[in-house]
């Protein structure tokens, strides 16, 4: 292999792509003095290290399989396109199960959830839906969408199963399957109703952690557990949730079902304002990450990279608004973190600080989307150097060195990561979108991938597809399908084999808006100092000043290590947030309660059973879905006064370990026999330790002077993903008079 020369590009290359941390040609890709070279398109040698404990060097040889004839092939003028596509194939094939079913990667044999969703948005319904529809009907059960395992037991902790919907569409897009579109409608609707009667906040809002990062401690603040993230607001799931009711209502309509489909329409739009309302930071031009806190929410201003691409695909952020979005997400200089800027006070890379392809893939359909030709290039540079310097689609890789073995846990051919390598070529190189009954190509192809590209054998419903794309731009200027003049569009009707050239115009990127760069470290949250008659917390290290808030809203600001609150005729939280002299800012604190007196009531259990006929012995009480466990019943509570109040109960969930599972355990609150909502019991430490007592998740009300009776209660609504085993030991209520 001959290597890169000092003064440029070998003989007879230009430049691709050129940066501080790596450069590329159309053969060959060099960072930190590694090298993959693309020999022919089944041919990839690298030095790329292929261990945690190697160094770069070593010649390690690729050898790639001829892509079959049935599925789509690519051929052009940039010979690492070309091996980048057919390792994706290679990797497609590869990750099929004897069974059917999409493995998630080498190391996860498994069909996820999301990752089987995402996959099959990204591409693979347009290069296999036979196996994306059998992938697609395992994650269901009992007619409903099964959440993955995740933080604290799963649903309702996360709540982004919906992602099913957005691969389901896709699914029928490529095929028309009316059988398929029938059953797929059915099963969201069914998960979107039961979501509705677990996870909707009274404003509307959709509870659930942020899609896919479910290493809780990686992008959430230090003191939020499961039950706090249970109650938190996420970006990205809550763009999955107003899209999966869009296509819902897109589904109802192809099934004759208008007035449901204009119903469903209209949850849409509500979600879509909300986050627009909430989520929207017009100073920054970003969406914030999520709100979170305790029953104070405040809204977390870090760029969360897939909610804010899943913005501008849905159509939530339209326009010069869309544009501004894809401008001012961060990029590294190894492609977009997953959040940013990253927690300091971790330092094991996974979700953070670490670039996940499939990420960069749906920013890249973003790009596409508002025809940022910058961001698409070099979009595609930081896959395709991923792809050819480690010889797989990795899940992950540091967004700081660029490395797979810089990650604490990692896999080769990983699902989604082949998905958005090859979503790379056909939602933006071939630009293929769905736009009602018509198949539209809107090729977007940056100058520096200028020239012949060719895809031969997509079959989608009834017919066949050979695409030609010559030039670079977005603009199609001329538009040939067998050999005539025509709009560049097929029918979903359409039957038999066409072969359509496509003439881009160029594209003038001088004007284009500039992308905003990753952020530095973030600042570490305020450490709280016990003290009773004040708020005093240890120094933060960069931090120019404290910024003091109450109930959620930011009331001061100091250099000063101490806050003496002043006495508030009503419930008071307060917590602190670091800012240095940049702006760079830390997450707010714990919070910290300031009671009325006589505020707060602590209620013990006094029976339980079907109807509460057996006293409950020692204060606690455990609860499955055996119908001698179904209701709990408290001794009666007297209230000396009206008001708002929030009601908790004290709790412990062993079944499985707080990282993982998928038993969250879920009960109804009835006070005076009137449903006041969900108790959301996730699970609270280690598997098998029943010592670990929280608080659940509060619910709010208001009450009357007087005496109130409490029960908790299993319903149908209650059912979790496990479905077998639901369980918690209980023991008091806490009752506190907020207002």
């Amino acid at each position: 292999m001959s290597d890169f020369s000092p003064a440029g590009c070998p003989e007879g290359e230009r430049f691709v792509y050129e940066s501080a941390a790596f450069r590329m040609t159309r053969s060959r890709v060099e960072q930190d003095g590694a090298v993959a070279e693309v020999v022919h398109p089944g041919l990839i040698r690298s030095t790329w290290r292929q261990h945690r404990d190697s160094s770069h060097g070593e010649v390690h040889e690729h050898a790639l399989r001829e892509v079959p004839s049935h599925v789509p092939r690519y051929k052009g003028c940039f010979p690492i396109l070309e091996a980048a596509y057919n390792m994706a194939m290679n990797e497609v094939e590869d990750n099929l199960s004897p069974e059917g079913l999409f493995f998630s990667g080498a190391n996860w044999h498994h069909a996820w959830t999301r990752d089987t969703a995402f996959a099959v948005h990204l591409a693979l319904a347009l290069v296999d839906p036979e196996h994306s529809m059998q992938s697609l009907r395992s994650r269901v059960a009992d007619g409903e969408v099964v959440q993955d395992t995740g933080t604290g037991g799963s649903w309702p902790v996360s709540t982004d199963r919906v992602s099913w919907a957005l691969a389901a569409w896709e699914v029928f897009l490529a095929t028309g399957d009316r059988e398929w579109l029938a059953w797929s409608a059915d099963v969201l609707r069914r998960t979107l109703v039961h979501d509705e009667e677990v996870v909707i906040d009274q404003s509307g809002l959709i509870r659930g952690e942020s899609s896919f990062l479910d290493w809780r401690e990686q992008s959430y603040p230090d003191w939020m557990s499961p039950v706090d993230i249970a109650e938190s607001f996420s970006l990205s799931t809550m763009a999955l949730h107003s899209q999966a009711r869009r296509i819902l209502s897109w589904m109802c309509r192809e099934l004759g079902q208008a007035e449901e489909a204009e119903a469903w329409d209209e949850e849409a739009d509500k979600l879509a304002d909300l986050l627009n309302d909430i989520f929207w930071m017009p100073a920054r031009g970003q969406y914030g990450q999520y709100l979170y806190g305790r029953g104070y929410p405040v809204l977390s201003p870090r760029s969360d990279a897939l909610g804010e691409a899943f913005c501008v695909l849905f159509g939530i952020a339209g326009g010069a608004h869309a544009e501004r979005v894809v401008c001012r997400m961060p990029h590294g200089c190894f492609g977009v973190p997953t959040f940013d800027p990253f927690k300091s006070s971790v330092g094991d890379c996974y979700h953070n600080h670490a670039v996940w392809p499939f990420v960069e893939g749906y920013a890249l359909r973003a790009a596409a989307e508002v025809g940022h030709m910058g961001a698409v290039a070099r979009n595609m540079a930081c896959l395709l150097r991923a792809v050819l310097l480690f010889g797989t689609n990795k899940e992950n890789f540091s967004a700081e060195s660029g490395d797979c073995f810089d990650t604490v846990l990692n896999s080769d051919r990983q699902l989604w990561s082949v998905a958005a390598t090859l979503g790379m070529f056909y939602r933006a190189l071939f630009g293929l979108v769905w736009d009602g009954d018509v198949l539209v190509f809107a090729p977007c192809v940056p100058k520096e991938y200028s020239g012949e590209h060719w895809l031969y054998g997509l079959r989608l419903r009834s017919f066949t597809l050979d695409v030609h794309i010559h030039g670079y731009g977005t603009e199609v200027c001329r538009c040939m399908i067998n050999g005539k003049d025509a709009p560049p569009i097929i029918s979903a009707r359409a039957t038999g084999h066409f072969v359509v050239e496509l003439e881009v115009n160029p594209v003038d990127r001088d004007g284009e808006p500039a992308l905003a760069p990753a952020s530095p470290a973030d600042l570490q949250e305020p450490a709280w100092v016990e003290d009773e008659d004040a708020l005093e917390w240890h120094p933060v290290e960069r931090a120019a000043y404290y910024r003091i808030y109450r109930n959620g809203i930011p009331i001061t600001q100091q250099t000063a290590l101490r806050y003496v609150p002043v006495a508030e005729p009503h419930y008071a939280q307060y917590q602190v947030q670091a800012v240095s002299y940049g702006g760079r800012e830390s997450f707010l604190n714990a919070p910290r309660e300031h009671l009325l007196p006589n505020s707060r009531y602590c209620v013990l259990p006094l029976s339980i059973g079907r109807y509460g006929e057996y006293p409950v012995e020692g204060g606690q009480a455990w609860l499955d879905t055996q119908p001698h466990t179904r209701c709990l019943v408290y001794h009666d509570l007297t209230l000396a006064e009206s008001g708002i109040y929030r009601v908790e109960a004290w709790f412990c969930n062993a079944t499985e370990s707080r990282r993982d599972g998928d038993t969250c355990a879920i009960r109804s609150l009835f006070v005076d026999d009137k449903f006041e909502g969900h108790l959301v019991m996730p699970q609270t430490g280690e598997a098998g330790d029943w010592e670990h007592y929280t608080h659940t998740s509060a619910l709010e009300m208001s009450l009357e002077s007087g005496t109130h009776r409490f029960q908790i209660r299993y319903t149908e609504s209650d059912r979790n993903v496990n479905g077998g085993t639901n369980q918690a030991m209980v023991r008091h209520l806490r009752v506190t008079r907020i207002g």
